[in-house]
């Protein structure tokens, strides 16, 4: 059944907040690769440069440093990657 109820923005904004807060699914990939570097006695990995701003903010909670790196707009098979370091 459809879920008939009418949200005040503010309410939106909460539901919104609760499941950033509560969903660590997206971490769990990037933890792979953090594991991966690390058995390679690397201090960083790379990620999508598409990677929504909440994660990137999650990382930096638990530690984490991460820069942004543009790829060249006039080449196409360059794409925007973020380094995440722990050293």
């Amino acid at each position: 059944m459809a879920d008939n109820k009418i949200y005040s923005a503010d309410k939106a904004r909460e539901m919104t907040d609760n499941a950033i807060k509560l969903d660590d699914s997206e971490l769990y990939p990037i933890m792979e690769k953090i594991k991966e570097a690390t058995k390679k006695k690397e201090y960083c990995c790379y990620i999508s440069g598409c990677t929504k701003d909440y994660i990137i903010d999650k990382l930096h909670a638990l530690g984490y440093k991460t820069k942004l790196h543009k790829g060249c707009p006039s080449d196409p098979r360059e794409q925007d990657v973020y380094d995440i370091s722990w050293k």
